[in-house]
């Protein structure tokens, strides 16, 4: 398992290009669409992300004992979403154990570890506004997909950072 942007990126790209098409015939609505999807797109490999990188903690580990990898398991599945405290955190804290995490953390670069935490945080309110709403009653922001592809720059180094540790 491993974090691939590839896919990810394709489809945010595939979807500005969308979005630049609609908004080039003024097309609000497709525009509307657009950008909420690269926002739960974006929110979804991110969370998947998340799920990798504690499954790999126990890997990189040699963890083999079924009943430590079967409650770890039930750990993750029961995660829903990405927010740096409540959510990613957390569910390494359980894994790994509180120490472990923060010997962790305190090894990432802090620069990484600030804009990532900010950046998913900022990424967690729209897509939490926007997966609560559907197309013809949401009020918005609508960002460009661009501005998601931005946010997921911020967001990828510090994931890396925790799936190499």
């Amino acid at each position: 398992m491993s974090l691939k942007k590839r896919v990810i990126l394709g489809q945010l790209k595939r979807l500005e290009t969308l979005y630049v098409m609609a908004s080039s015939i003024s097309d609000v609505e497709h525009q509307k669409f657009y950008s909420k999807l690269a926002i739960l797109e974006c929110g979804g490999w991110v969370e998947a992300s998340m799920d990798i990188i504690a499954r790999r903690y126990l890997t990189k580990r040699h963890i083999k004992n079924r009943t430590i990898i079967d409650a770890a398991d039930l750990i993750i599945d029961k995660n829903y979403g990405f927010d740096y405290k409540d959510n990613f955190k957390i569910i390494l804290c359980k894994i790994a154990g509180v120490a472990e995490f923060y010997k962790i953390e305190k090894n990432i670069n802090p620069l990484v570890l600030d804009s990532f935490k900010i950046s998913l945080g900022t990424l967690r309110v729209l897509r939490n506004a926007h997966a609560h709403t559907y197309i013809l009653n949401a009020s918005g922001p609508f960002y460009d997909p661009s501005w998601t592809l931005n946010v997921f720059g911020r967001i990828y180094p510090g994931l890396m950072e925790f799936y190499n540790k």
